[in-house]
């Protein structure tokens, strides 16, 4: 028995020896995994940090496109107004220029009739050819 029991003391020196040769080599990975298990967070926490500036960016972008769709629906508003302006304009000149021709035609009617009233010579040989002319 004193034979395993040295051999067991042998073991359990062997064991301890190891156990103090392994602390060391323990310490280094611990001082390894420190530095690891902090970075690792920094970058966690950087990388939350990312993700809300992405959202943030996104949202601003999504702003702006909306933005923009009621800005160019508003352009193409203002533009068919602007359109509907200008073709009632071009009516409204037409009627003025058809206007403007038709009283020169009146005019130029009523003219000729004042001179077959009056002879060509400025005097009315009867009045009521003249009126019947400026009536229509």
């Amino acid at each position: 028995m004193t034979v395993q029991i040295e051999q067991i003391s042998a073991a359990a020196e062997q064991v301890s020896t190891s156990a103090d040769e392994m602390v060391p080599v323990i310490d280094k990975v611990n001082n390894i995994v420190e530095p690891n298990t902090a970075a690792t967070e920094q970058m966690d926490a950087n990388s939350e940090q990312v993700v809300k500036s992405v959202e943030a960016v996104s949202a601003i972008t999504e702003e702006n496109t909306a933005a923009t769709q009621e800005v160019s629906a508003s352009v193409e508003s203002v533009s068919a107004k602007v359109q509907e302006i200008v073709g009632s304009s071009e009516t409204l000149a037409e009627m003025a220029e058809g206007l403007q021709r038709k009283i020169t035609e009146e005019l130029d009617k009523a003219r000729a009739q004042t001179r077959q009233v009056t002879g060509g010579w400025g005097r009315r040989t009867s009045p009521i050819p003249l009126l019947d002319a400026l009536k229509r």
